[in-house]
């Protein structure tokens, strides 16, 4: 019985000494247990939070989704002013009708240009926007926040149409002749005209039969699907990065029975 015991004892001493250094010899999962501070978030839904969506957007290329690719406005100025605002936005001598401002700005170095917005989309009843062109509900634009509107460079509160964010203005001219009267003084092959007054500031019509601007445009994207959209209006309600679209803008990437949902949205840079 003692020796029956004392093996007993000493296997029994075995075995705890085997699960022991068993134990000690297990490396130990550090990734388990230590949070990662570059790892993507994600919302409550599970997707990837606006800032991971928009950072992964930037690696790509761009916010376009699948196969869509931007597409220039054939109406679009070849030639491109100095700087980042406009050169001229009284009428001289050297430029009598303000030809200057149908050239396309430089808007490399504007953050609000190059960034990609994440934000709400959110859908309106066109007409007759801040940038003075009329558009109606089945047109495939956009207003843009109040906050990014008023403060666009080269932009003026009290004279919302000559915003630059509002696009190049046509090549088309109208101006007073000495008897008063506005008449044409530069025609062009581009549909509409801006008007310059007695004060030599340029100024739009506010008619459909008077097109005033050639509107920079951007890609909207939301559930996988993207759009392009022109940039024509201010949107007094929005957010910094939201974007308000025309119902069928909106009805292209999303239900309008939702009225609001997320987006991702970018300006083109032609």
């Amino acid at each position: 019985m003692h020796n029956f015991r004392a093996q007993n004892f000493g296997l029994a001493l075995l075995f705890t000494m085997i699960a022991t250094m068993s134990v000690a010899a297990l490396p130990v999962n550090r990734r388990q247990i230590t949070t990662s501070t570059d790892s993507p978030s994600f919302t409550a839904a599970g997707g990837l939070t606006a800032s991971t969506t928009a950072a992964a957007a930037a690696e790509s290329g761009g916010v376009a989704a699948g196969n869509f690719t931007p597409t220039k406005p054939a109406d679009w100025p070849t030639a491109t002013q100095a700087g980042p605002t406009p050169t001229s936005t009284v009428a001289s001598a050297s430029d009598q009708y303000l030809e200057e401002l149908s050239k396309a700005i430089d808007n490399s170095g504007n953050s609000q240009f190059t960034k990609i917005h994440t934000g709400d989309m959110t859908y309106y009843s066109q007409g007759l926007g801040a940038c003075g062109d009329v558009y109606d509900d089945n047109s495939f634009t956009a207003a843009v926040s109040h906050l990014m509107f008023d403060s666009w460079p080269g932009g003026d509160i009290s004279a919302q149409n000559r915003n630059p964010i509002c696009g190049p203005f046509v090549p088309g001219r109208q101006a007073l002749n000495s008897a008063g009267l506005m008449v044409s003084v530069i025609k062009s092959s581009i549909a509409g005209f801006a008007e310059i007054g007695g004060d030599g500031l340029i100024n739009c019509v506010g008619t459909t039969a008077a097109q005033c601007h050639v509107p920079m445009t951007a890609t909207v994207t939301h559930g996988g699907k993207s759009i392009q959209v022109q940039i024509v209006d201010r949107c007094a309600a929005c957010a910094e990065d939201d974007i308000d679209l025309t119902p069928a803008a909106f009805a292209a990437l999303a239900d309008t029975s939702l009225g609001r949902t997320d987006v991702m949205w970018q300006f083109n840079a032609w």
